[in-house]
């Protein structure tokens, strides 16, 4: 019985933090979309997207879309053009290169910057690109 409810107590504890964690993500979305403009909502988006999967295994510097630049525009509360806008701008600056659903993120120091992230939030240059993408097994 002791050994089932400190299994259940420890599940409980990382529960709560996962939940608090999300809550802090979804909080910083909230202001994201309300005090930033439609570049740096895009970058951050295009930000969280390469780190999401990196914790994965994949690579965070060259990645495809998940999404339609209309879901995306939807996703940031922007219009479809002015996602398209911002994606045309970020590739104009030399940050991201754009084909099709492909993206790679060319310069990464530069998308924080755009994301308007604090130097604390961005990863070492090391860690950018660390996880190779994965092979399609042939069958």
């Amino acid at each position: 019985v002791e050994k089932t409810a400190a299994r259940i107590a420890l599940v409980q504890r990382q529960l709560s933090r996962m939940l608090a964690r999300e809550l802090r993500h979804h909080q910083e979305f909230a202001v994201v979309l309300g005090t930033r403009s439609a570049q740096e909502r895009l970058a951050k988006f295009l930000f969280e997207l390469s780190r999401s999967l990196a914790a994965r295994g994949f690579s965070c510097l060259h990645l495809r879309l998940p999404m339609s630049r209309t879901d995306i525009a939807s996703h940031l509360a922007l219009t479809a053009e002015t996602v398209s806008r911002a994606f045309t701008q970020l590739e104009g600056e030399g940050v991201i290169r754009v084909s099709a659903k492909m993206l790679e993120i060319a310069d990464p120091a530069a998308l924080g910057e755009r994301a308007n992230l604090s130097p604390a939030r961005l990863p070492a240059s090391q860690d950018w690109g660390f996880a190779a993408p994965r092979k399609r097994s042939e069958n």
